[in-house]
């Protein structure tokens, strides 16, 4: 993924939405001109957090993922929402067979677009393209988040059977399997840092640390903002996993975002 960026790859036009989503990746990616376009219209975007510092701390950010997901909005032509994702690969031990999954690793809607149907449509993008790829479709979804809009869906799919979701935030342990897995996805995706297995906690992880100014407030009285709220700081993250286990709960989702199954 060291290779330089040229031109957006492709467009999908939703302006009866409102705005178009766009779809790049490491292959076609962005010219330098277009990576400052995207830095500032996301500094532009969320006056409120520390995107200038975020960007300088992530010297590498536009090599790491796999796919970037974006929309601009047709009546402003600001940038307003965007998904990036990366494949990532557990290694087989003696225990445990080889796994891979994707890693959301940046998500965010500007606030004027959140509660809409965007973050559906950029999910179903990308969720149209899987099958495209070589490495078939994902079993596993990796999130880290302090927001606990964003790890609603997730939680909603936690109600379908063939669907687990770690971790279960209702005060019951978690399945020793997803526990052993967040143990392994998380020595992955942040080592080094402490992690509580039985939380699903990873502890001082923001970059920069202050890139909230407060915790995300969530949806006033859910169990999902009780849980965050009780949980994390600012500088903390919660490992959120979707394990999709049968070909049924793989239906299920790709209908839930639109997405004819392939």
């Amino acid at each position: 993924m060291s290779e330089p960026m040229r031109a957006v790859e492709q467009t999908i036009d939703h302006s009866a939405n409102g705005y178009q989503l766009h779809h790049v990746t490491p292959e076609d990616g962005f010219s330098p001109a277009q990576q400052t376009w995207l830095k500032n219209g996301l500094i532009k975007a969320f006056p409120d957090l520390k995107m200038v510092e975020y960007f300088a701390a992530k010297t590498n950010w536009f090599n790491e993922y796999d796919h970037l997901i974006y929309c601009v909005e047709d009546s402003s032509g600001d940038i307003v929402g965007l998904l990036a994702a990366r494949w990532l690969e557990l290694a087989a031990t003696d225990n445990s067979p080889a796994v891979r999954f994707v890693q959301a690793t940046t998500q965010f809607i500007v606030p004027r677009w959140q509660g809409t149907s965007m973050l559906r449509n950029i999910w179903g993008r990308f969720l149209s393209l899987a099958p495209c790829s070589n490495r078939g479709f994902p079993e596993l979804f990796v999130l880290k988040t302090c927001n606990p809009l964003a790890f609603r869906p997730m939680h909603t799919f936690a109600r379908i059977p063939g669907i687990e979701v770690y971790p279960q935030i209702d005060g019951s342990p978690q399945a020793h399997a997803m526990a052993v897995m967040a143990k392994r996805i998380a020595d992955r995706v942040c080592p080094d840092q402490k992690f509580d297995v039985d939380t699903g906690v990873i502890s001082d992880i923001s970059t920069p640390p202050d890139f909230y100014p407060q915790l995300p407030e969530g949806k006033p009285g859910s169990l999902i903002s009780y849980y965050f709220h009780s949980h994390l700081t600012c500088a903390d993250r919660l490992l959120c996993i979707t394990h999709l286990k049968t070909e049924r709960a793989r239906s299920i989702v790709l209908n839930a975002f639109a997405v004819k199954a392939a």
